[in-house]
């Protein structure tokens, strides 16, 4: 359990194998706040009432799927010292994650990402459900 002044607790994911490959035409997540999670010509995007983000795109080489976005290293999640990536979208990937910043670009395979990877449940959940992934457990190349 990660202490966050008791607003989450961690939980572990179990790895899976196989996983489903990106069907970028129906790959869409909903919540209860008619948020809506979606891949459009390789894009990630979250469409919030007001407006809609771009979140990364997903790239497709050699049958593999791998997810990069551009991030500040401020915006890593302070408390965990980790970054984080959508559940649904993380169990569609299997290639890796990479995220650039300011400093650098951090990379993990997505099969590490999903071992090491964790929940983190808020009082006040926000979108979907994410995974947090310790900083330790992803490569780092300075720019």
């Amino acid at each position: 359990m990660l202490g966050v002044k008791g607003l989450c607790k961690s939980k572990a994911l179990t790895l899976t194998t196989n996983p489903t490959k990106f069907n970028t035409m129906d790959f869409k997540e909903t919540d209860e706040q008619g948020n809506v999670l979606f891949v459009k010509d390789n894009t990630v995007k979250l469409k919030l009432s007001q407006r809609t983000l771009t979140l990364g795109v997903i790239h497709l080489k050699d049958g593999v799927y791998s997810f990069y976005k551009q991030e500040k290293e401020e915006d890593k999640h302070y408390k965990t010292n980790s970054w984080s990536i959508p559940y649904g979208l993380l169990m569609k990937l299997d290639g890796t994650l990479n995220i650039k910043t300011n400093r650098g670009i951090y990379r993990i395979d997505v099969d590490h990402a999903k071992k090491y990877g964790r929940f983190l449940h808020f009082k006040q959940s926000g979108f979907e459900k994410k995974i947090y992934i310790p900083i330790p457990f992803w490569s780092f190349e300075l720019h």
